[in-house]
């Protein structure tokens, strides 16, 4: 099992605008895709400005965890519109939960040495894999405060 974190610039719109959770991610990435196995959890992130952080709007805080079921053709994919997501990955229904409210997780996910002050969306643009500390560190954080959230996440 691997752990990926996703940008999701669309929150407030979508699960921040609604309180559901989202249950599978379009993307055109084949890099990404061709990484991803079924049970692989997918952490969704959003900005402090997204979740009310006034002080902090750059921050980052987990919002959601999607865990893969499958990775199929997006069957809306419009051939030759730029920006028009050719994949989809489908989480498993029963575990796609929001983290509410969403955790603080900006010392987790920001890249070591980058500017602290910077908008997280902008300084993790692309989906990445989180390494094994980066994973301890997130479960440990959520296992008492969000004890479905980590339930979920660590349900073999």
């Amino acid at each position: 099992m691997a752990d990926y974190a996703f940008y999701w610039p669309r929150y407030s719109k979508e699960s921040g605008a609604d309180g559901e959770p989202v249950t599978s991610w379009l993307t055109s990435r084949d890099w990404l895709v061709n990484r991803l196995h079924r049970g692989d959890r997918i952490w969704l992130f959003i900005g402090g400005n997204a979740c009310g952080d006034e002080e902090s709007p750059h921050r980052a805080y987990v919002a959601q965890l999607l865990v893969v079921d499958r990775i199929g053709n997006y069957v809306d994919h419009e051939t030759g519109v730029q920006n028009s997501p050719r994949l989809q990955i489908h989480g498993m229904v029963d575990r796609c939960i929001l983290v509410e409210p969403p955790a603080l997780v900006d010392t987790i996910f920001r890249r070591p040495g980058a500017d602290v002050e910077q908008h997280i969306g902008l300084g993790r643009q692309t989906p990445f894999e989180l390494e094994g500390g980066q994973v301890t560190e997130l479960l440990d954080g959520l296992r008492e405060i969000y004890p479905e959230v980590y339930a979920i996440a660590t349900r073999a």
